[in-house]
């Protein structure tokens, strides 16, 4: 965030504090040629309420010319008003078109910088939820994917190791795999299905037709393993088949 640059003409007159823009009674001394030691007795008469004093008046302190530290007052832009109101004559008037001038602009500086701080803010949070939903729709996609490639893997290597052993039984093992994994199709397209709801909402379209498109492949890919174990169950049936045949 760049830092606010106050006019030149308003560095006399009030400075920047925290959030907020202030004045002292040095400077307002200094402008409506009064002695700071009048101003500081104006202040501290005020018949303001205790609450309204402490909210614009803070006492701070200066050191002097002479090396001396003195007391002086830190005033807020209301407290300002209040005290001024006690400051007649024409150049006074001058100075408090002045001030509130300056109090003004740099309220209104102060109040566009928090805006667009939270408007940054705003949309870093959004940057940072957009790319851990990515994350974790990845994560879980990538997780997904080798959960099938194992269970695929793990059933071929039993349907070869079974058929070796007992060839009816594997076949009845094989259809509960090819169950099994139709199943398991069926579950990652309802698992796609809301994945796919839920990157609609934070993931551009673009990125969205392409996830979907890589999960569609992966589908006709599992397909494709199924079909192929149909086969290899019918290959074997009808090797079964022969072999019974009498001679």
């Amino acid at each position: 965030m760049n830092k606010l640059i106050v006019p030149k003409r308003f560095r006399d007159l009030i400075f920047i504090h925290g959030d907020s823009a202030e004045t002292d009674s040095l400077r307002v001394a200094t402008k409506f040629s009064k002695r700071h030691d009048n101003v500081l007795k104006a202040i501290e008469e005020l018949e303001c309420s205790t609450k309204f004093r402490e909210a614009n008046f803070f006492k701070t302190t200066y050191v002097d010319e002479q090396g001396k530290v003195r007391k002086s007052y830190d005033i807020a832009k209301d407290g300002f008003y209040i005290l001024a109101m006690g400051f007649t004559g024409r150049e006074a008037v001058v100075w408090k078109e002045e001030f509130i001038e300056a109090f003004n602009w740099m309220t209104s500086a102060l109040r566009k910088q928090y805006e667009n701080r939270m408007q940054e803010r705003i949309l870093n949070d959004a940057i940072e939820a957009d790319k851990y939903a990515r994350h974790q729709y990845q994560a879980g996609a990538l997780e997904t994917k080798c959960e099938a490639l194992a269970i695929a893997d793990k059933s071929a290597n039993d349907m070869i190791e079974k058929a070796t052993r007992n060839h009816f039984f594997e076949v009845a093992k094989l259809n509960m795999k090819i169950d099994q994994l139709t199943g398991e199709v069926m579950r990652v397209k309802e698992v796609m299905r809301m994945k796919a709801e839920e990157v609609s909402r934070r993931a551009r379209e673009s990125q969205q037709r392409e996830e979907i498109s890589r999960q569609r492949d992966e589908i006709s890919r599992q397909k494709a393993e199924i079909r192929e174990l149909k086969a290899k169950v019918a290959r074997m049936q009808q090797s079964g088949a022969r072999s019974r045949k009498p001679k």
